[in-house]
């Protein structure tokens, strides 16, 4: 949802019909013929995000200055990598011990809708992205 609204503010058509929960590597040849290619790619993980950045690399495509990479989740790999990534970082732990708290709790006997909570997340910028280029 975030993803759709985000495209909209930015007058941006989204890309439909994938899976995005696959890692976009499986996507690399389809990305290559977009035409006009991404000017950015919201990644799964740290692995999609140095797999892609190789890949384009061999190809002759710069990270960031052609195509930006965010890794949506931190496996811990980003820490290693170098440029510097840029990623999301979810606070799993918080996420892991809510989780519990709620499946033990016993307000689950008398829900009758869904319930979610928030729990904040920290955009870490590295290098891995930039503003896109014109495209004019």
């Amino acid at each position: 949802d975030g993803y759709l609204r985000a495209m909209a503010r930015h007058q941006l058509l989204p890309i439909l019909g994938w899976d995005l929960l696959l890692p976009l590597m499986d996507h690399l040849e389809r990305i290559l013929v977009m035409d006009p290619r991404p000017t950015a790619l919201i990644c799964y993980d740290d692995a999609d995000v140095i797999s892609l950045a190789y890949e384009f690399a061999v190809r002759g495509i710069s990270v960031p200055g052609d195509i930006s990479l965010v890794a949506a989740g931190n496996i811990g790999a980003a820490r290693y990598y170098k440029p510097a990534m840029t990623y999301i970082e979810a606070d799993y732990q918080r996420m892991a011990a809510e989780t519990v708290e709620w499946v033990l709790s016993e307000k689950l006997e008398s829900l009758q809708e869904q319930v979610s909570t928030q729990i904040p997340g920290k955009l870490v910028v590295g290098q891995t992205s930039a503003a896109p280029k014109s495209r004019a």
